[in-house]
């Protein structure tokens, strides 16, 4: 989806382009009603739009002022802790798994978003991520594909993948997202996280996070 309102962004570049043509004749001594004024100034101003894009897609489009009616994504930058549940039962007790703890990082600008999430047995980061948002209906998602690499002590009953998650953005303080995963082991489950800090902590020990079979005897593979 397009990460902002389209009519909204029009008014915006008309009003930052008319700016940067007016600012340049000014300083260049060139009058815009001379037949090649217009020509002579059109780097300039398509400098200042390259600039004004790179600096509002990395550092403004994040501002509570600018949300709704310019920028539809939600800011999900940080650090956030959760729990995943595994529909996967484990045949020796016939029960399934306790949840999962889980610190899920997310990086984000209003062009891409990377999503890493670490539980005490593996490390899963998003290779390709985006939104599902209708104002009309109601809906915020954030959508991601992610490949999954086992702790190599777990590699003989957890092994390597890919998978997909739909998470609902739920505005709140703090935020939360809550939804649903499956994979390509045909495993499925639900995750619910809150956001803990706007700041994403640079790396996370999954000596940290207690695994439901931590310490026991599993001969199956478990999604995690």
């Amino acid at each position: 989806m397009v990460p902002v309102k389209t009519k909204s962004a029009i008014y915006v570049f008309v009003i930052i382009s008319g700016l940067a043509l007016f600012a340049s004749s000014m300083i260049r001594g060139i009058e815009l009603s001379r037949p090649n004024g217009l020509i002579a100034l059109l780097p300039s101003v398509v400098m200042v739009d390259a600039v004004a894009f790179i600096i509002f897609s990395k550092w403004v489009w994040h501002l509570r002022l600018l949300r709704g009616w310019l920028v539809l994504i939600p800011d999900l930058r940080g650090t956030w802790a959760g729990t995943i549940q595994s529909t996967w039962i484990n045949p020796d007790t016939g029960c399934p798994v306790g949840p999962i703890p889980a610190i899920v990082t997310i990086r984000q600008s209003l062009i891409s978003v990377s999503v890493v999430v670490t539980t005490g047995e593996m490390t899963s980061r998003s290779y390709v991520a985006g939104y599902r948002i209708d104002q009309d209906q109601q809906l915020c998602k954030l959508c991601y594909s992610y490949t999954s690499q086992p702790d190599p002590s777990v590699s003989d009953r957890s092994t390597a993948h890919d998978g997909t998650q739909a998470l609902d953005i739920l505005e709140g303080t703090p935020l939360r997202m809550r939804g649903d995963y499956w994979t390509q082991r045909k495993t499925t489950g639900k995750v619910e996280l809150e956001r803990t800090s706007a700041k994403v902590r640079r790396a996370v020990s999954p000596d940290s996070l207690d695994h439901p079979l931590s310490g026991q005897a599993a001969n199956q593979v478990l999604d995690n």
